[in-house]
């Protein structure tokens, strides 16, 4: 029996598309300072470092050096959505740029299905558990201490 759906059910689900992707945009936009940030945190740790051997002064520190990848990989995770979505994405296909807008939408559609989803739901998948233990989740279902930073004078990640 095929799925039919109402034309209330059409125009809910069209209402929730576009409150996403207003989100999407929202987020995406507003990354754009944060992504200022990361420059300007990665420019005083380079010049820091210089300038810190030229005086003899330990002027940049793995604090900083850590807090620019994690803003970078905050950006990576919450910009992605936005990206997809305005189809930002770098491609280096010559056969999909020279095909017809609903050849690439079905390539977009079985890229998506086949590979995207697949691809989260796995990395979701392999990652839980050493989410958990860098959280201080333990073998017996307890929970301990929070992973810190490895690197003297890290930011610590949870204590």
């Amino acid at each position: 029996m095929p799925i039919s759906f109402k034309p209330t059910h059409i125009r809910s689900l069209l209402k929730l598309s576009e409150q996403i992707d207003k989100f999407t945009n929202l987020v995406g936009n507003s990354l754009s300072w944060l992504t200022t940030l990361v420059i300007a945190v990665g420019f005083y740790n380079v010049i820091a470092r210089y300038i810190g051997r030229l005086i003899g002064l330990q002027l940049s520190s793995n604090a900083l050096i850590e807090l620019q990848w994690y803003l970078f990989s905050l950006i990576f995770l919450l910009g992605f959505p936005y990206i997809l979505k305005h189809a930002a994405n770098v491609r280096v296909d010559f056969v999909y740029a020279h095909l017809s807008e609903k050849q690439q939408a079905l390539i977009d559609f079985l890229g998506t299905v086949l590979f995207l989803i697949p691809f989260c739901i796995m990395g979701i998948w392999v990652s839980t558990n050493p989410v958990l233990q860098s959280w201080g989740y333990l073998p017996d279902g307890t929970w301990g201490e929070w992973e810190i930073s490895s690197d003297a004078n890290g930011l610590p990640r949870a204590h």
